[in-house]
């Protein structure tokens, strides 16, 4: 009533765990605590907003990174691209910038069923910024597609080949970014879906695994790490110069100078 009276505009949120609905029993609650994680417990029946475990970008991170509106700057302009078909899609990151603090101008995800297609689709979006460093995935069928790309450009374009090593590093790059908030990006609800639903496990074999959870896609952050790990280093910051130093030479003795026959 205070906030209206004055004319403002009020927020009011309230969380309900499940033991405050008549339709849960604390049996059944009780029951539930020893199935499930504690962390699944708290997700699903204490009403918490929990990152779970393995999920790579936090949401602290990702939320750090967003901004009402993106605007130009002039930097350097990188430009990941990661290739998809059939089940997923092809995405362009596009980013402005250095690794001291970037901008992410551009994200575009198509799918389409003919190569020709997507490629020519892909060197519109490259050809709208003239001088930009392009880095594709060129797994698999990537490397055939790179070259329809190099064709249709009339230059090469950088290819990275994913191995586990390479797409850790990769991804760590992204991260990092992420983290210290080195990066901009207008609410994307997409990439913000890509980025909560990617998550590092361990396969059989004992190799760390990073993906897109069961069912969702990660071609958005693919091409966003693509295009981070081209970003510049940026200025280097001013040497600080003081006196000069002057240090005193030690005399030597004349045995000092002369070896032992033993």
């Amino acid at each position: 009533p205070a906030l209206r009276e004055a004319g403002e505009h009020g927020v009011w949120s309230r969380t309900a765990p499940s033991w405050e609905s008549p339709y849960v029993s604390q049996g059944f609650l009780d029951i539930q605590r020893e199935l499930v994680s504690h962390r699944a417990f708290e997700v699903e029946y204490e009403a918490k907003f929990v990152d779970w475990a393995g999920m790579v970008f936090d949401s602290e991170s990702i939320e750090g990174c967003i901004v009402p509106r993106v605007e130009i700057q002039g930097g350097p302009i990188s430009i990941g691209v990661d290739w998809g078909r059939y089940e997923d899609f092809t995405a362009v990151a596009v980013l402005e910038g250095d690794r001291t603090q970037s901008r992410l101008l551009e994200l575009v995800q198509f799918r389409r069923n003919k190569w020709p297609e997507m490629v020519s689709r892909v060197a519109q979006i490259i050809r709208r910024y003239p001088h930009a460093e392009v880095l594709g995935d060129g797994t698999g069928v990537g490397d055939v597609v790179a070259d329809m790309l190099d064709m249709e450009m009339g230059k090469p374009v950088k290819v990275l080949k994913f191995t586990n090593e390479s797409k850790q590093h990769l991804i760590e790059g992204l991260k990092i970014c992420m983290e210290s908030q080195r990066m901009q990006f207008a609410p994307d609800p997409e990439l913000i879906r890509q980025l909560k639903h990617f998550e590092s496990s361990v396969s059989s074999a004992g190799n760390t695994l990073l993906a897109a959870r069961s069912g969702t896609h990660d071609d958005l952050v693919i091409a966003l790490a693509l295009g981070c790990s081209l970003l510049p280093k940026g200025p280097a910051g001013p040497v600080l110069l003081g006196e000069t130093r002057v240090f005193a030479k030690p005399r030597l003795k004349f045995e000092d100078l002369c070896f032992s026959a033993n």
